[in-house]
């Protein structure tokens, strides 16, 4: 939580200068400094606050503590109240912990002022705010009998808590908990900012709780376990176990993160649910680029007790996640699922979100249960109307126990209707540079029905089946247009009655440029191509006519071909059985050999009238090239063929095969595409491991000659070690041990790893820990 000072800074000058403008030009201010930590008499807390209270206008609160006293360890002061504190009903009252922050000489990003509510009445919350434009900052609540902070009341608006630990002492790791809620905004209070730096931990309920409370904004807060991220501080205590952040009943319009790295939360390690949307008139809040389930280093797993995230009870219209990699939650390492849509939840959006992921992609942190749940009951209501995608990614989930019936989306419950499951990738990540599947890739059991599965979701690396439809009564669910492959039992499987068991179709022909087969009357077929009867390639759809004939006119793949049935209530079939080609294609793969050589391969078999292979290249989005030609082999019942390309730039790649007969007909492979990173055609750096306590190696790749450099600097912007002796022209590493140039080990914390020349510069964080 490095850079607190300055955010705070920043954040406290802005609501000066805008918001609270009206209070310093027309109303006298005043400040009362607390020089003492006990007691009742004048300069202390209880009676500063009191000051502030009957004098009117904007007031601040300085602390002016002295290190002689008793009350002082050496690195923080402790207020011992005798009494509680009185409620803030003048507007404008700024309590500035950082004033006191700034009489001490070491750094330390937490607060160094304890309040300790032991003597306050258990009726009566910590610090109870009934006004607007209050500031609480870089304070310690501890040890209170009730509620932390409490904001109730519609006169309570534009409210700030920054920089504060709800529930952890000062020290930043030390459980003492509130009795009660850390911050709770009540009845029609709003646009409170739970900004930057707060850690809110081991209160007996909710972290943070909204109730009646509308456009709030919790942005880069810790909630749930110590103040570095990595130490589980659950909030919640059993038996009943509460939530890290509750947004209840009438909370309308509220953000938890804002897509950037210093607007994060971390909701991880409380002991039932990360947050949860909840109850009627929970609608349109935004969750967005949180880290829920893992630390602050987005892969150390900090498990919330059940979900990640929970929506349910008739909340509505929420968004979780965004259109942009920095808006997804890292969803992972939970208990029970990654996020739950529960009891009439509805009309809310999941997109662009990482589920059993961490934060970079590439590595699992399973769920131990489902990606994304979905369950209701006849007293409370089932989910519905709900959209997941585009853009999430779920992988690696259901792994305690392991069974077949955990999956990455699970649709579960009779009235569980009309969500749609669309652009999701299930089992791999969009470049497919990482796989790791659930045991089934989606499940609909119980009676849910007319739920939609696609278009565009990409099934694969099932330990059991791509889509698993169960039990009669779950009927009317559409599979369409999903490309699902890598599965151990069946792309689809209705079982035990599961959507109607409706009649797969028949594939009669599969040549040149058109596909035929039979099904039953006015069935939508859908046709794809695949190399072990899976669907690899969506090709396109045809309906039968009223004898359940159809055809499709195309390029026919040089693949296996099958197909679905959809009938008119929404009932999507199994796959039909495969059709070979006169020409099989056994395999066909595209792999990176080197900086500049991408590699085809494919193995056929069965040729018979083969002429050749054009080879076809596309870049990005522009059009499909010729790029070389391959003689056919004449010897072997198996041949296997390989092609170079020569790159030259980054991107996507998309390569496609063209078999010519000798007669000139053309069959059209599947795509089988790569992307080329472009830190492979500029400087790249990477350090493993991070975070560290002893050394961390430093890969680099310098392309040309030009002199280059690797710098480590602190947060301050101080260069604190360069190494110069740079190897050009190839990949390569170095070791740095945390020291400086003298040779001194540096203290804990973030430091910046710069390679740079004169015409690029690559920057990397890393934290240390002694």
């Amino acid at each position: 939580m490095k850079g607190i000072r300055v955010k705070y800074r920043v954040f406290f000058g802005f609501l000066l200068s805008a918001s609270l403008s009206i209070y310093l030009s027309s109303l006298n201010a005043s400040t009362f400094t607390v020089t003492k930590t006990t007691g009742h008499a004048d300069s202390t807390l209880i009676w500063a606050l009191e000051q502030c209270q009957t004098n009117p206008g904007a007031d601040t609160v300085n602390f002016d503590l002295s290190q002689d006293d008793p009350q002082y360890n050496s690195q923080f002061w402790t207020i011992e109240l005798d009494g509680s504190l009185p409620t803030l009903t003048d507007d404008a009252t700024f309590i500035d912990g950082q004033t006191q922050k700034d009489r001490i000489s070491y750094e330390w990003d937490g607060p160094v002022i304890e309040i300790n509510g032991l003597a306050s009445s258990a009726s009566h919350p910590g610090l109870q705010i009934n006004s607007s434009y209050n500031i609480i900052s870089h304070l310690a609540f501890v040890n209170f009998p009730a509620t932390a902070i409490s904001i109730s009341g519609a006169s309570s608006k534009y409210n700030t808590i920054t920089g504060c630990y709800i529930g952890i002492s000062a020290d930043g790791s030390t459980s003492k908990e509130n009795n009660g809620n850390g911050i709770e905004c009540v009845n029609y209070s709003s646009h409170t900012s739970i900004c930057y730096g707060n850690v809110i931990s081991n209160n007996t309920r909710y972290g943070i709780q909204f109730e009646n409370s509308s456009d709030n904004k919790i942005l880069g807060n810790i909630v749930g376990t110590d103040a570095s991220g990595l130490e589980a501080r659950p909030n919640g205590a059993y038996p009943k176990k509460y939530a890290g952040v509750n947004i209840s009943h009438i909370s309308k319009n509220n953000q938890v993160g804002d897509g950037t790295e210093t607007g994060r939360n971390i909701l991880s390690g409380n002991h039932r649910t990360g947050i949860r949307f909840e109850k009627t008139g929970a609608e349109n809040n935004i969750l967005q680029g949180n880290y829920i389930g893992v630390g602050s280093d987005g892969i150390t797993k900090i498990p919330n007790g059940e979900a990640g995230l929970l929506i349910g009870r008739d909340a509505k219209y929420n968004i979780v996640g965004g259109d942009t990699p920095e808006q997804a939650n890292i969803i992972s390492g939970n208990h029970s699922s990654g996020v739950q849509m529960a009891r009439e939840s509805s009309f809310n959006t999941l997109k662009g979100n990482l589920i059993g992921l961490d934060a970079s992609g590439t590595v699992a942190v399973p769920n131990d249960h489902n990606g994304i749940y979905f369950y209701g009951n006849d007293e409370e209501g089932y989910p519905h109307d709900n959209t997941i995608g585009p853009g999430n990614i779920i992988c690696g989930n259901g792994t305690s126990p392991y069974d077949q019936f955990w999956a990455a989306i699970s649709i579960d419950n009779r009235g569980t209707v009309n969500n749609t499951c669309y652009g999701n990738w299930l089992g791999t990540n969009p470049y497919t540079s990482f796989n790791d599947g659930q045991p089934t890739g989606i499940l609909v059991q119980h009676g849910a029905h007319n739920n939609i599965l696609g278009p565009d979701n990409v099934i694969v690396n099932c330990d059991f089946n791509g889509v698993h439809i169960l039990n009669d009564s779950t009927t009317s669910n559409k599979i369409t247009r999903n490309l699902i492959y890598n599965y151990q039992e069946k792309p689809i499987l209705n079982e035990d009655g599961g959507n109607n068991s409706l009649e797969r179709p028949t594939i009669h022909t599969a040549t040149g440029k058109r596909i035929t087969g039979k099904s039953f009357a006015f069935a939508v077929v859908e046709l794809y191509a695949g190399y072990t009867g899976a669907a690899n390639e969506y090709l396109g759809s045809a309906t039968a006519d009223s004898t359940g004939y159809f055809q499709w006119f195309g390029a026919v793949p040089d693949a296996l071909i099958s197909a679905t049935a959809t009938d008119q209530n929404g009932n999507t079939s199994e796959f039909s059985e495969s059709v070979p080609l006169p020409v099989e294609m056994l395999s066909f793969t595209v792999t990176q050999q080197n900086k500049e050589t991408v590699s085809l391969i494919w193995r056929t078999t069965n040729e018979i009238n083969n002429h050749g292979f054009r080879i076809e290249r596309k870049h990005d989005d522009l059009q499909f090239e010729n790029i070389g030609f391959v003689q056919v082999k004449t010897e072997g019942s198996v041949c296997e063929y390989q092609f170079d390309d020569k790159i030259q730039s980054p991107g996507n790649y998309s390569y496609r095969i063209i078999q010519i007969d000798n007669n000139g007909n053309e069959t059209i492979s599947g795509l089988q595409s790569i992307f080329i990173s472009p830190e492979q055609f500029k400087l790249v750096l990477e350090n493993y491991p991070n975070p560290f306590n002893n050394s961390t190696k430093i890969d680099y790749y310098v392309p040309g000659s030009e002199r280059t450099k690797i710098e480590i600097f602190n947060l301050k912007g101080q260069l604190l070690k360069s190494f110069t002796n740079i190897s050009l022209n190839k990949s390569n590493s170095l070791i740095w041990d945390g020291t400086d140039s003298e040779g001194k080990i540096v203290n804990s914390g973030q430091y910046f790893i710069i390679l740079s020349n004169s015409q690029n510069r690559f920057v990397k964080k890393c934290l240390f820990i002694k």
